[in-house]
């Protein structure tokens, strides 16, 4: 039975393999091989030893451990690449896969911002939408990290990323406090305990 340290240092391999092939795809013109990771290893290392093809072999093939140490030399060696993706901290490959995700979650932020104030203002024609510097009208600066607030196709004001966070986390923190408050209430008025059975 395989060690866990042993399946996560095989997807850690694996990690690796994928990165040759998403490099080699995307820049045929400059292809690159397990044996020239290894001297770039090796030319980067203070110590004589460095290390070998094989021993490289060794640790992408699970027979040995490939560290964060590697792991920085190798997302080094594939410019773009996170080490974090090899070491399997996260899922995103690319630096470029990775602000994508926060460009995405801003954007999801922004709909759940948007739905709010619809609700709040009960105005289906004020919306909330992720602003983009390079929309301003010539000669106005305004702060890429905000929300613009559009209420029939005009910009009618912003509201910051850090202020909606910091909305976002009074609400998440008022509905704790209501939840924990419901669930003492209810514990309370049970008369008796009794024990879980998990259905079958």
């Amino acid at each position: 039975m395989a060690k866990p340290d042993d399946e996560i240092n095989k997807k850690r391999g694996d990690r690796v393999r994928e990165l040759f092939r998403w490099w080699n795809a995307a820049h045929p013109e400059q292809k690159k091989t397990n044996v020239e990771l290894a001297d770039t290893m090796i030319g980067r290392k203070k110590d004589i030893m460095g290390i070998s093809p094989n021993a490289l072999s060794a640790k992408l093939n699970n027979k040995r451990t490939l560290t964060e140490k590697d792991a920085r030399e190798i997302a080094a060696f594939f410019p773009g690449s996170r080490y974090e993706f090899i070491m399997c901290y996260d899922d995103y490959m690319t630096w470029d896969d990775y602000y994508k995700s926060i460009f995405d979650r801003m954007e999801d932020d922004a709909k759940i911002l948007d739905g709010l104030i619809r609700r709040i203002l009960k105005d289906k024609n004020c919306t909330v939408k992720l602003f983009n510097n390079n929309k301003a009208p010539e000669g106005m600066i305004i702060d890429s990290d905000s929300y613009a607030i559009i209420e029939n196709n005009q910009v009618v004001g912003f509201i910051s990323i850090s202020d909606y966070i910091a909305i976002r986390h009074e609400i998440t923190d008022f509905a704790k406090f209501i939840i924990g408050k419901k669930i003492e209430t209810s514990k309370k008025q049970m008369v008796q305990s009794f024990p879980y059975k998990e259905e079958v």
